[in-house]
């Protein structure tokens, strides 16, 4: 009997394969291709198999080209005893490495409607499916529902099921190892990657379309859950299922959540008795959901991360979600309740209740003292590198979270309790200060946060501050609110370079060459203050030492990225300075600020320390010396990293220097050399070039298109009697200076003081000078033409006074004797 089995199955093979495959394509109403078709009977006897590799059956959709279908090996087991009756019966199916995407589309249709319409006209081999085993082995499942807004994924790593009929029931029995790629529901995805085993009974009733759920098993994370009841799969499904776990852990709890949520959870474990139950009752369609209700919580346990010994001990919860009367966000509430528990010692307890996921009102009340270290080791948070202290906490809070942003409604808002920060110290990764000796005192006034005293130190620099944190509660829960700060700051040292500089991003601050570091400056969109501070004592780049401002005194107040300050004085450099302006940084790129700055007895040589000359190398605080009084109004702009555009300064200065000296300074000393070389140094006071003094100077300075503008102005110095300077003097260190002064005689002088004749300097001879090129390849030279027309002038207007001063004294005009003194001086001027 088995030769005669043999015999036919190897001379009949092809004839097979040939009948398979024809009736395989008339009873399939889609595209199918394959890459080889191998018909097996010695590997499976006693079942007959037909091997099927790269099978790809495209989706029933006409308009697709997507698959529904692919898989690189198939094996369709046959009942040999009805093959040999002329009947084909595929009893037995096997899916090795593809996958399978299933979809429900919005108006009820869907892409796997692929089986023709029986044909009863066109004669063929009886042909059928009766599967009772099916095996997947690495398979992907995707189950899409667009009208429910559901995508599962799950991959097969094994599975077998056992499929039997009778009538119009359909029993399944699943048994296999999965992975949960995603339970996608509208916008969220959980359980995403996990492993889980299955031990499942189904049955499927044709007739009523309906799926019973008979004592089935998953696990998850070690956990058991447990599915009972059935649900009705008409275009509109019914649900009556539920899902219990007796005792879980917390891994097989927080896997159930979102991944963003349980992501840095995961690791966590747990011990003592967790427990979950819950049901999903009703009808499913697109105007309504089912009752989803879970009841979860623990007693006596404990949770700790095995990396540290850190653990909350102890601990109890009962929680409950339900989505409410009407099944949707706007019923649903979680309450997560009685939860108390130890860290260490210390004692947390509180309730939360949320409802009306549409529009959240909150119940939350939280009690304890804890240990900020311990909390830490329990629960790490990458921004924290490390901390140390202890806060004690009892605050209440109750309202809608819309009610935070309508002012109107604030009122309804109730928050009450307090909490204290005792020895608080922390670093923060990629920030190289230490935060110390944080310890405050405070209570909420309805959504606000008040603050009886805070004070710490932040690197090198100390605060104290007292006052509101406007809409706190706002601030904290939501997203874009504004916080409003109302205080009173105060602080002995402020350091500048450390609460600016981007060597805070740094493992170590090390302030070196000030002018060289890196700033950055930021007015957050969601901050707004008013701050009236009092400094005792500020360092900024060379502001610091012994040139270190003292004293100083602000109103700070910002709103929408735009700080005003008024009244911002400090003493410094033996003067006073006072300055009021806004910086708009609304445009972090382009910071504009508008300042007005009021100098009293500044001394200037150190004032151009501390502005570090600004940033020029021309005239610098070792050439000057001096007291200096002004009043000056700029415009100007800074990127981010206060990085000043030159091109930007719009300035006007009143300035006035008293007791001023020009030390070294290469123009004038270049102009003593100029002067000697022509012989006019003997018409000057003195022939010191390298200090020129003068009792005071006053002029209006401009700036204007990076160009300095110096209006003519006389000078009373040691050098001349009337020395008269203006000109320009551009950003990119071009000059055009003007200079000019009378020509003296000082011993010829004497002689005429002697005579009773005082010359009066307009009747004097001036010499104009130009300085023009840039600061380190400028030109000194007379104007000839203006020089010229002066001595001339000079000359007629003294020969005037001397005719008038002859016709005087003798009524009559002598002809000039060049052997007489004052003819000689007449001479020696023409």
């Amino acid at each position: 009997m088995l030769l005669v089995v043999f015999a036919a199955l190897m001379f009949f093979k092809e004839d097979i394969k040939k009948i398979c495959l024809d009736n395989i394509s008339e009873v399939l109403a889609t595209e199918v291709s394959l890459s080889a078709v191998e018909f097996q009977w010695i590997q499976s006897f006693p079942k007959v198999t037909l091997h099927i590799e790269n099978l790809k059956i495209k989706e029933s959709l006409k308009s697709s080209q997507d698959s529904l279908l692919v898989i690189k090996s198939i094996n369709l087991g046959f009942d040999i005893t009805e093959l040999f009756k002329g009947n084909f019966v595929i009893n037995s199916c096997k899916l090795s490495n593809g996958y399978i995407h299933l979809k429900f589309f919005e108006n009820g249709s869907n892409n796997f409607s692929i089986l023709k319409e029986t044909n009863t006209s066109k004669e063929q081999a009886p042909f059928s499916f009766k599967i009772d085993e099916l095996e997947l082995e690495n398979v992907e499942i995707e189950y899409w529902d667009l009208k429910a807004k559901q995508k599962h994924k799950i991959f097969a790593l094994e599975a077998q099921s056992a499929i039997s009929h009778i009538k119009n029931l359909t029993h399944l029995g699943i048994e296999g190892q999965f992975i949960c790629l995603q339970l996608g529901i509208g916008n969220e995805a959980f359980l995403e990657k996990k492993p889980f085993s299955v031990e499942a009974k189904l049955t499927y009733d044709s007739d009523k379309k309906n799926i019973l759920f008979n004592n089935s098993k998953l696990t998850l994370e070690k956990a058991l859950f447990e599915i009972d009841g059935n649900i009705f799969i008409e275009q509109e499904k019914y649900w009556n299922l539920k899902i219990g776990s007796p005792n879980t852990d917390v891994q097989a709890m927080v896997s159930l959540l979102p991944h963003e949520i349980s992501k840095d959870l995961l690791e966590y474990k747990s011990t003592g008795n967790l427990y979950f139950s819950g049901k999903i009752i009703g009808l499913q369609s697109a105007t309504q959901s089912p009752l989803i209700e879970f009841d979860f919580g623990f007693k006596n346990a404990s949770f700790y991360h095995p990396k540290v010994e850190q653990k909350i001990t102890n601990a109890q919860l009962q929680g409950k979600f339900s989505n409410g009367k009407n099944r949707n966000n706007s019923t649903s509430l979680l309450s997560l309740k009685n939860f108390s528990g130890y860290l260490g010692k210390d004692l947390l307890s509180g309730n939360i209740l949320i409802k009306n996921f549409d529009n959240p009102y909150l119940d939350v009340d939280l009690k304890g003292d804890f240990n900020i270290a311990a909390a830490l080791k329990l629960y790490p948070v990458k921004k924290i590198k490390s901390a140390t202290g202890f806060i004690e906490a009892d605050v209440n809070f109750k309202g809608k979270l819309s009610d935070l942003t309508d002012v109107k409604k604030t009122q309804f808002i109730k928050t009450s309790g307090k909490f204290v920060i005792k020895d608080l110290n922390f670093q923060l990764e990629d920030v190289g200060v230490d935060f110390k000796a944080f310890n405050g005192k405070f209570f909420f006034e309805k959504h606000d946060l008040g603050i009886s005293k805070l004070v710490g130190n932040v690197g090198k620099s100390d605060f104290e501050l007292k006052g509101f944190f406007k809409n706190f509660i706002a601030y904290v829960l939501l997203d874009h609110e504004i916080l409003k700060i109302q205080a009173e700051f105060n602080s002995q040292f402020l350091d500048l370079n450390e609460i600016l500089s981007k060597a805070m991003n740094e493992s170590e601050v090390k302030i070196t060459k000030l002018n060289s570091k890196n700033y950055s400056f930021r007015l957050s969109p969601f901050l707004a203050y008013d701050l009236n501070c009092h400094i005792k004592k500020i360092d900024f780049r060379n502001l610091s030492g012994q040139f270190a401002g003292k004293d100083l005194s602000a109103k700070l107040q910002l709103r929408d990225q735009i700080l005003n300050y008024q009244n911002l004085s400090m003493d410094v450099a033996n003067g006073f300075v006072q300055m009021s302006g806004v910086i708009n940084a609304s445009d972090s790129s382009k910071i504009k600020v508008r300042n007005n700055t009021k100098i009293e007895n500044l001394n200037v040589k150190q004032a151009f320390f501390i502005v570090e000359n600004f940033g020029q190398k021309f005239i610098t605080d070792k050439n000057l010396d001096g007291v200096l009084t002004a009043n000056i109004e700029t415009l100007m702009n800074f990127d981010s990293e206060l990085k000043l555009d030159i091109n930007s300064i719009s300035s006007i200065a009143e300035v006035k220097i008293k007791n001023g000296a020009l030390i070294n300074f290469d123009p004038m000393q270049e102009i003593g050399v100029f002067l000697r070389k022509k012989a006019y140094s003997k018409y000057l006071k003195s022939s010191n070039f390298n200090k020129v003094s003068f009792s005071e100077l006053s002029n209006t300075f401009y700036i204007n298109k990076s160009v300095i503008e110096i209006p003519e102005m006389v000078v009373q110095s040691d050098l001349a009697s009337d020395l008269t300077i203006t000109g320009t003097h551009s950003f990119d260190n071009k000059i055009n200076y003007k200079v000019s002064f009378p020509l003296v005689n000082y011993t010829r002088d004497e002689r005429l003081e002697e005579k009773g004749i005082v010359l009066d300097n307009k009747k004097r001879w001036y010499l104009y000078l130009t300085i023009k090129g840039t600061v380190e390849n400028y030109v000194i030279d007379i104007d000839q033409n203006k020089s010229l027309k002066s001595a001339v002038s000079a000359a007629s207007e003294r020969v005037i006074d001397l005719f008038k001063e002859e016709k005087e004294e003798d009524k009559k005009i002598i002809p000039l004797d060049t052997s007489s003194t004052m003819d000689y001086l007449i001479m020696e001027e023409l």
